[in-house]
C-alpha cells in the first residue's frame, strides 16, 4: 500500500483515486499524503550536497598503509 501511496503522490493522483483504489476515504487518503510530504520535507536535508569551508578538491597524499 505504501508504494502505491508514494507513487500516487509522485504522478499527482488525487486523495479521492488513492483511498479508492486503496479501500479507505478521501480524507484518509489526505493524511496519507500529508503523512508522506512531512516526512520528505524532514528528511530533506540528507539529499543535500554537503557543505564546506573551502572548496574540497582531489589530492595526493604520500602515505602509505602498513600491513
Amino acid at each position: 500500500q505504501m508504494d502505491l501511496a508514494l507513487w500516487a503522490i509522485d504522478h499527482d493522483v488525487s486523495a479521492a483515486e488513492l483511498g479508492r483504489d486503496l479501500g479507505m476515504g478521501e480524507v484518509q487518503a489526505a493524511r496519507v499524503f500529508d503523512d508522506i510530504r512531512a516526512k520528505r520535507r524532514a528528511a530533506g536535508y540528507l539529499h543535500a550536497a554537503a557543505e564546506t569551508i573551502e572548496p574540497v578538491g582531489h589530492r595526493q597524499t604520500d602515505r602509505t598503509i602498513e600491513t
